[in-house]
């Protein structure tokens, strides 16, 4: 059995993996909003926190148990809802350019 604090360091990095992740993601929207390529600029960005948050995971799933990939969801997720109710009054359609453009 993992010990409390053996679950401790997979937890703090999924919060952190989760800002990382979610800030980027806020990012990318902003800048896709203002940008001639959109699509272009929120698939990298996809791609890039896609990667990211894959390595995370998969550090913590390397050894073969399952409860420090649970304990790094576990933080993740925590962090998203944090990071919705941070970033909920923000309105994308006042931040969009007029014309669509």
């Amino acid at each position: 059995m993992t010990g409390l604090t053996d679950l401790l360091i997979p937890f703090v990095s999924g919060l952190f993996l989760g800002i990382i992740y979610f800030s980027l993601l806020k990012f990318s929207l902003e800048m896709g909003l203002g940008s001639r390529r959109p699509v272009a600029v929120n698939l990298a960005a996809f791609f890039l926190r896609l990667g990211i948050s894959a390595l995370c995971f998969y550090y913590f799933a390397r050894e073969g148990e399952p409860q420090p990939v649970i304990a790094c969801a576990a933080g993740f997720f925590l962090m998203r809802f944090v990071m919705v109710r941070l970033l909920k009054d923000i309105t994308w359609a006042q931040k969009a350019p007029a014309g669509g453009k």
